[in-house]
């Protein structure tokens, strides 16, 4: 695990600027954030990019097992203060964890033949 000193580091400013969708779709890239959606993330087969955790949030053992499972896959882990996870976070009471994700586009009809039964929501607008 690397810690991360400044709100200049080039992760910070990648994660900060994958709150706008054009830089979404341009890096394939999205950020999974807060303790449940991170315990998600780390359980699917989604590609990860790296991860983000304070020091205050790994005293909580749920984000501790998190950063093991992490470890394990080999996933990229970064420590950071907690004013500087807030400059990357986009919620407004952050739980000192998140995850980059890569992001997975998958057809509709590729969902649909796959086999399984699964659960479409589509939404317009």
């Amino acid at each position: 695990m690397e810690r991360i000193e400044s709100v200049a580091n080039k992760k910070i400013k990648f994660v900060a600027s994958l709150k706008q969708k054009k830089h979404r779709d341009k890096e394939g890239a999205f950020v999974a954030e807060g303790v449940r959606l991170v315990e998600m993330a780390v359980e699917s087969d989604q590609s990860l990019f790296f991860a983000l955790y304070t020091k205050e949030a790994k005293e909580n053992a749920r984000v501790r097992e998190i950063l093991n499972l992490l470890e394990k896959k080999g996933c990229i882990i970064y420590e950071t203060s907690t004013d500087i996870y807030r400059k990357a976070s986009d919620t407004v009471e952050p739980q000192g964890i998140m995850l980059v994700l890569k992001k997975t586009v998958v057809s509709l009809g590729v969902l649909i033949s796959s086999g399984n039964t699964p659960f479409v929501l589509v939404l317009d607008g």
